[in-house]
């Protein structure tokens, strides 16, 4: 009985470091894979528009409250968008966020929030891309802390910045 623990001991010490062993090539290969591989891959073979660059949006609210003039800078990924937005005009002039989405078929959906970790900033947005790549339009849906419900707004993007004073 005791040859039988003194061989399995060290079968299990043995056991137990192949399986960490395995454990740990297969986390550093899902590594390379998802974050290394796969995004070279499509990013080689991806074939839609690009969308990347800089993008300048203005809302329509239709409230009368000032429009908003916001500056999106988009960096692509084959489907993936991820970027920062900047208010240079309006209610929140000055306040700038973090937006992660996707775009297929020529609709970018996404989702943004605020930079401030203290601010309640958030939202989605849909749009389609048309004018022969010149334009982004759509609809934004946020968080109204005003009225403290889900609002909308009209969004068109150019990729050109519009001569506000004229």
């Amino acid at each position: 009985m005791e040859k039988l623990y003194t061989d399995l001991l060290p079968n299990f010490g043995i056991g137990i470091i192949s399986g960490l062993i395995t454990a740990l090539l297969i986390l550093i290969f899902r590594y390379w894979w998802l974050g290394i591989l796969r995004p070279w891959y499509e990013e080689r073979v991806y074939k839609d528009s690009r969308i990347d660059k800089t993008w300048y949006a203005y809302t329509d609210d239709s409230k009368g409250t000032e429009p908003e003039e916001l500056q999106w800078n988009l960096k692509q990924v084959a489907h993936e968008i991820h970027g920062t937005i900047i208010c240079l005009g309006g209610l929140d002039k000055g306040k700038s966020y973090e937006v992660k989405g996707s775009f297929h078929n020529l609709i970018l959906t996404a989702v943004y929030k605020s930079t401030d970790s203290t601010a309640l900033d958030r939202g989605t947005i849909s749009l389609m891309l048309t004018n022969n790549g010149q334009t982004l339009k759509g609809y934004c849906s946020y968080y109204s802390s005003s009225s403290n419900a889900i609002a909308t707004c009209s969004y068109e993007c150019e990729r050109t910045r519009r001569n506000i004073n004229s």
